[in-house]
């Protein structure tokens, strides 16, 4: 696991990732905290740079082509930005150090979100690639996934969700529908109405 403190923001290093600017994952995390996570270069023939940005500090690394690689940076405030075409992003076990994730700005590379076990409380989404999706453990009261024509799984298990605090639904002008194959609800607070 590589590990990196905090690095004084400079001009340095954004050059090199210009054209990676466009894509981001937004966290939102408690200052002061160390932030993990993995995150899959998808391709298979370029190795891809990646920058992560929270308040005054800024880290750069380069990912090989088909590998996943995990970093940890401490949060110098509470937004924490991870530019790049990320194509799997685990943020999984980071307990209440992260608190919100927003992925509306990813490419269409992007299909593979795992954030079980973070205190996320409201997770909602129109990313249209994606196709796995893992909050379990997430302290959820509101779920909100929309425009995601490709999502295949959804675990939501363990968290404070009825029926009336999900809302899925994908339809396109063609009337084709999402392609969920598999969705686990267990431990949350369904009734016998919700199903």
């Amino acid at each position: 696991r590589k590990v990196f403190f905090i690095i004084l923001a400079c001009c340095l290093g954004y050059g090199a990732i210009a054209q990676n600017m466009n894509y981001c994952i937004t966290l939102n995390v408690k200052k002061n905290e160390m932030i993990s996570f993995r995150i899959k270069n998808g391709s298979t023939s370029s190795s891809n740079t990646y920058r992560v940005v929270s308040g005054k500090t800024f880290g750069s690394f380069t990912i090989s082509a088909n590998t996943t690689s995990g970093y940890t940076f401490l949060a110098d405030d509470t937004i924490m930005t991870i530019y790049g075409n990320v194509y799997e992003f685990y943020c999984n076990g980071n307990g209440d150090k992260i608190t919100g994730i927003d992925v509306n700005k990813m490419s269409s590379s992007f299909t593979y979100l795992d954030c079980h076990g973070c205190n996320l409380s409201d997770f909602s989404t129109n990313h249209r690639y994606l196709r796995t999706i893992n909050l379990n453990d997430c302290n959820l009261n509101r779920l909100s996934i929309t425009e995601s024509h490709y999502l295949q799984y959804l675990w939501i298990d363990s968290n404070n969700l009825t029926a009336k605090d999900i809302t899925i639904g994908y339809t396109d002008e063609t009337g084709t529908v999402m392609q969920l194959q598999e969705i686990s609800v267990v431990d949350n607070p369904f009734t016998t109405q919700d199903y």
